[in-house]
């Protein structure tokens, strides 16, 4: 049964001629009151004005997913872009809550949609009490569409991840509990996306974290669009699907004085989470648990932990400011990646560094490294990714042959991964020469293509402008149309500057690098990756 997303707005009537027969219209910021606190502050943004009457009964008419694929769908919504244009998708409704809780907010809703204009595109989206929000993945840029303030459901701010700011200083740090029994690195994975893997998600909240949202309804609306986008990176890049559980409501904690949490430690919020959990939800009825605070501790998580009974629940996240892209893809996909077997990527001093997967210079910049508060940091947050190294060494071999495989609902896609064909290593360049690597793949889907190029040596931690033995000298980037990459940038070759993190050898020492080509379909991305070797 299908509900209907009205009970909680009140429609503004618009002509037809004021919306040009779309959904949004651009509206100056200063021609409207502002609500709330403005939490997002992208250097350049483009503002928009939803026309609810119009979107609420497209969303509607989308069909679900378990009955129609996004490939197949008709229905189809124009999201506004950055740069002035709106493209347009195909979607579904695509749940990210168990039927219970769906049920039971019917106000809240998600969608997962595949790029016309731009087929390389996969846009998550959501519209509940909190409003309208969005993430779009394509080689032509990240984009966010996220209301103007909070308490805002009117007017919204599309824009580039590169061009984001927090409005408040990013704090993070991030730790780990000690594996007592760690893994044999797995390189022997190449390929993945012909299932779906959905796994059971229990959210906590602490008391302090649903005042700061204002409710229970609230809260569930704030965690639903946090799962959404980490399910949109999870889907393409590991062919993991994350499912609220049903009895969701009984762990969302509305009195920080007699919650079973203790708000600011992140570490005895580990023991905490557990044992509530299995009280309360019951070890059978989750997979994976975490907690959300408003602590400014960061992180901390237990390795390899998901379907582990005793300790699945030990993930935890807290911020001051838990909203948009820092909040979703910096911290929270950070942390699940922790308890889904991942481990660091940054290679820079003092800054929770793992050796075997440090294969990032600097403070790194894929979702298990630390752009933004590792200095000198690559970026200021995140790109939406996860390092291959991380997919193939780490998460692939846990989901599918490791303790995490043995408790998610496994579905077929349909969708077959690319086919590489890989540059024959063993060559040799001379010191400080520039290089560069070309692949090429073909999908037997006939899928558009995107490609990464990434460092997988591993070395002595340190300074990226100052690497020693076999460190990590060249940064990734998010994944292009084509499958060479010069090293490093041509921008750079040609005005004779240097980017952080790209760095000709200067020296003997060895290069390996990893090829990782998606095929971008939403709802289960198909990847493959090969590794080679050269001097």
């Amino acid at each position: 049964m299908k509900f209907i997303l009205s009970l909680f707005f009140s429609f503004f009537i618009f002509s037809a001629s004021v919306f040009s027969n779309n959904y949004w219209m651009d509206v100056e910021p200063g021609s409207f009151n502002v609500k709330g606190t403005v939490y997002l502050a992208p250097l350049t943004y483009r503002t928009v004005l939803i026309n609810k009457a119009g979107i609420i009964p497209l969303l509607n008419s989308a069909p679900l997913e378990k009955n129609v694929p996004v490939r197949f769908s008709s229905t189809i919504i124009e999201l506004p872009m950055p740069n002035g244009i709106n493209q347009r998708f195909r979607f579904v409704e695509s749940p990210i809550m168990e039927e219970p809780l769906q049920q039971a907010n019917p106000q809240i809703r998600t969608y997962l949609g595949q790029g016309i204009d731009d087929p390389y595109a996969v846009v998550r989206f959501d519209m509940n009490p909190l409003g309208f929000h969005a993430m779009v993945i394509s080689p032509n840029g990240t984009v966010f569409i996220d209301p103007y303030s909070m308490n805002e459901t009117d007017y919204y701010i599309s824009y580039y991840r590169h061009d984001f700011r927090p409005a408040f200083e990013k704090t993070f740090t991030c730790h780990t509990e000690k594996d007592n029994n760690p893994p044999v690195y797995n390189t022997n994975y190449t390929r993945t996306g012909e299932q779906l893997r959905t796994y059971r998600l229990a959210v906590a909240t602490t008391g302090e974290y649903t005042s700061l949202l204002g409710g229970q309804s609230q809260t569930l609306a704030n965690i639903n669009t946090t799962v959404n986008r980490i399910t949109g990176v999870y889907e393409l890049d590991m062919s993991v699907r994350l499912v609220l559980i049903a009895n969701q409501m009984d762990i969302i904690y509305t009195n920080g004085a007699s919650d079973p949490y203790t708000n600011n430690n992140g570490s005895a919020l580990l023991s905490e989470n557990q044992n509530n959990l299995d009280n309360v939800i019951g070890n059978a009825n989750y997979d994976i648990g975490h907690v959300f605070s408003t602590g400014g501790f960061g992180g901390i998580a237990g390795l390899r932990v998901v379907c582990v009974t005793g300790n699945k629940a030990r993930g935890a996240t807290g911020s001051t400011s838990p909203f948009g892209d820092p909040w979703a893809i910096d911290y929270v996909a950070h942390e699940m990646g922790h308890q889904f077997g991942g481990n660091h990527t940054q290679n820079n001093t003092n800054c929770n560094a793992n050796p075997p997967t440090a294969w990032e210079p600097g403070s790194g910049i894929t979702i298990m490294g630390y752009a933004g508060v590792c200095a000198p940091n690559l970026a200021n947050n995140s790109i939406p990714y996860m390092h291959g190294g991380n997919i193939f060494v780490e998460f692939i071999p846990y989901t599918q042959a490791g303790n995490g495989s043995t408790c998610p609902v496994v579905t077929n896609t349909g969708n077959s991964p690319p086919v590489l064909t890989m540059p024959v290593g063993g060559w040799t360049i001379p010191k400080s020469t520039p290089f560069s690597l070309t692949g090429t793949a073909t999908d037997p889907d006939n899928d558009p293509l995107t490609y990464s190029w990434e460092q997988t040596n591993t070395g002595p931690q340190g300074h990226p402008n100052a690497p020693s033995g076999n460190a990590p000298i060249f940064r990734p980037f998010p994944p292009v149309n084509n499958g060479t990459r010069i090293f490093p940038k041509v921008s750079d070759l040609i005005n004779n500057t240097q980017t952080l993190g790209e760095l000709l050898p200067s020296y003997e020492r060895l290069m390996r690098f990893r090829m990782t080509v998606r095929d971008n379909k939403a709802g289960g991305g198909g990847i493959s990756s090969e590794e080679t070797l050269f001097l």
